[in-house]
């Protein structure tokens, strides 16, 4: 999908996010063919431009049957700190947490698991199910310290060794 093309779409269907947001402490976004991802980014590039910090407030998850592309997925989504599940596998006959499909959660899905598991425990009173209990993570696992920008965004520096 041409970028602009995805950030168009994005914006279609922001309306409501902010109320979701309050209501809920995050949404999550979902493409169950991600491909690289661009949806994804344009939906994050969206939030920023509405003055929504994604990576507190928005859980990615998204799928794809072809390996490359869902890992090129995976490293774009990081790289962006998002809190993200990418998923490996066939969104038609095994879709979402399918104990055949391969399960990569990004960086920030770990720095945000409390959020992510606060809001499916809530959703479980109304939606039934959403995710199975052995894939919300209990232990918090430590993180690299951050770094807060004057937007909100988590930023981070990798240290290089020569």
């Amino acid at each position: 999908t041409p970028y602009h093309i995805s950030e168009l779409m994005s914006e279609i269907t922001f309306d409501g996010v902010n109320a979701q947001i309050e209501e809920k402490g995050l949404i999550t976004v979902s493409d169950s063919a991600c491909g690289a991802g661009c949806m994804l980014i344009a939906f994050a590039n969206v939030c920023l431009k509405h003055k929504i910090n994604y990576q507190e407030s928005v859980y990615f998850v998204c799928q794809d049957l072809d390996m490359t592309a869902a890992l090129m997925c995976y490293i774009q989504l990081s790289l962006l700190g998002c809190p993200a599940t990418v998923i490996v596998g066939n969104s038609l006959t095994k879709p979402g947490f399918h104990p055949d499909n391969q399960i990569w959660n990004t960086p920030f899905y770990y720095l945000n698991e409390w959020r992510i598991k606060a809001y499916y425990r809530r959703e479980e009173e109304g939606d039934g199910d959403l995710v199975p209990e052995e894939l919300i993570v209990e232990k918090v696992i430590e993180m690299p310290d951050f770094k807060v920008e004057e937007s909100g965004q988590l930023s981070f520096m990798f240290d290089m060794v020569a």
